[in-house]
């Protein structure tokens, strides 16, 4: 048996910028691999995406609730959320590859339910309905309000 993980978070900083972006690449250059690019092209398209996609999220929800996930002290991923009057949402979770799977989502879900249910909040997110993500999340309760394009997005509650 494995030795059980130490997760933990903590609040991002500037250093962390280029694990951010590579992370931002891992992700999301599968999904521009089809387009015939080269290289330099891929590049300058990831960053002007991941540029986009922070300054759309700062703007929105701010820096407080953005945090690096660590497993042992190692940077494996990154977790965004914001605390709303109302609701928590669960702007983004991302893990490296071969981070996913092994119950670290699952584990800062359920902390994030708990969290929830204390505070007597409800969380939203929003997921692409092509995300195995979003089959974990209704094995955890969220349940689709809506579909737009290729987005559900999803909510739970305590009761």
């Amino acid at each position: 048996m494995p030795p059980p993980l130490d997760v933990s978070l903590r609040p991002v900083v500037s250093s962390d910028e280029d694990f951010l972006y590579r992370l931002f690449c891992e992700l999301r250059s599968r999904d521009f691999a089809g387009l015939g690019l080269d290289d330099a092209q891929l590049q300058s398209l990831l960053r002007m995406q991941y540029t986009a996609q922070s300054q759309s999220y700062r703007i929105q929800f701010g820096g407080d609730g953005h945090s690096i996930i660590n497993i042992n002290g190692r940077a494996v991923g990154r977790l965004w959320v914001f605390r709303g009057e109302h609701d928590i949402e669960l702007v983004d979770i991302a893990l490296v590859d071969e981070e996913r799977g092994n119950g670290v989502g699952r584990l800062l879900i359920e902390q994030l339910q708990a969290e929830a249910s204390r505070t007597g909040k409800g969380i939203r997110l929003q997921v692409t309905t092509t995300n195995r993500a979003a089959a974990l999340y209704q094995r955890l309760g969220f349940v689709i309000t809506s579909e737009d394009g290729p987005y559900y997005t999803m909510q739970w509650s305590a009761s």
